[in-house]
């Protein structure tokens, strides 16, 4: 009725298509947003939340339809441009998206408009140019770990590791409390065999987080660290995967790695025990059954890899 008094209002047919979205009825509100733009066409809210609904309901072609109109009435608006991009990359029309991410930052060099490019330039293989961005991307928000992190997939693709060591020196050096640098530079170090250094910057990311997920995944890496170095560290390698596996106990990795700490050391009954329990959380924890196989192998107990070998070709079909 309101509506009806009013019929040239564009907020009341946005209020009423949001409370018909509320409601699941999506076409009808499909509907009131093309009234609430005829009204207010340069709106740029309106089409945005015009196209999150179309993207609920699958209409790719009004989507692109609608971001067009939107970029003819705001053609400053990187928003617009990054959201026609993602739809242009998802229908297969890269070259396109790419053209309107590049005014993205024409219009716009921020962050977000930076990362965008990147996850596109990644996968066209510029990966030269997509290093580049995520430099960018550093440069507005050194505290972010995204680009770090994709800078060092880049490099570690094209086989600059020692490059990618240097990403998280800047990170560490820009943010030295950051656990997560502290661990990204560990787990380069542990990958080129330099166990020791690896163990003391997974030991400071714990320091840093010591309740985070990621304690738990340094714990379990720097059990690995102390097996590569020496496998007599077993004392030292069964006390830092207990303290992942208290962080998170029902982790199927962890119970994995644990296995693979008594297989180390041939306690196989122990190993065995562990990667069943592995297999129990997650029946698709391939190296739990492999390591199964080899023991069972070892153990001159064919009839029992071979059951274990049964159920991994099962998995694997599946």
């Amino acid at each position: 009725r309101v509506i009806e008094n009013n019929p040239t209002i564009s907020s009341l047919y946005e209020y009423r298509a949001e409370l018909l979205k509320s409601m699941g009825k999506n076409e009808e509100a499909v509907k009131d947003y093309d009234k609430a733009i005829e009204y207010n066409p340069t709106d740029d809210v309106l089409y945005k939340r015009r196209v999150s609904l179309l993207e609920r309901i699958g209409k790719t072609k009004e989507i692109l339809n609608d971001l067009n109109k939107a970029i003819e009435n705001n053609p400053t608006n990187s928003g617009l441009y990054v959201g026609r991009a993602h739809l242009l990359e998802r229908i297969g029309k890269t070259k396109e998206a790419l053209n309107d991410l590049n005014k993205a930052i024409e219009f716009n060099p921020t962050w977000y408009t930076y990362i965008s490019r990147i996850d596109l330039l990644t996968s066209m293989g510029k990966n030269e140019e997509a290093i580049k961005d995520c430099d960018k991307a550093i440069e507005i928000d050194s505290s972010d770990p995204w680009a770090y992190l994709h800078k060092k997939y880049l490099l570690k693709r094209i086989r600059k590791t020692n490059d990618a060591l240097n990403v998280f020196n800047k990170a560490i050096a820009l943010n030295p409390s950051a656990f997560w640098a502290y661990r990204e530079r560990a787990t380069i170090l542990k990958d080129i065999g330099k166990y020791e250094e690896a163990i003391k910057d997974y030991n400071k990311s714990i320091e840093i987080g010591p309740k985070t997920s990621g304690a738990a995944y340094a714990y379990n890496q720097i059990t690995y660290c102390y097996l590569y170095i020496n496998k007599t560290n077993e004392k030292k390698a069964l006390g830092s995967i207990n303290k992942a596996l208290e962080l998170a106990p029902n982790d199927a990795d962890y119970i994995e790695t644990l296995g693979d700490v008594y297989e180390y050391i041939k306690d196989y009954d122990k190993a065995i025990e562990q990667y069943n329990k592995a297999i129990n959380i997650n029946k698709n924890q391939r190296m739990s059954y492999i390591s199964l196989i080899v023991i069972y192998k070892k153990l001159g107990r064919e009839k029992e890899a071979k059951e274990v070998e049964n159920k991994l070709n099962k998995i694997t079909k599946g």
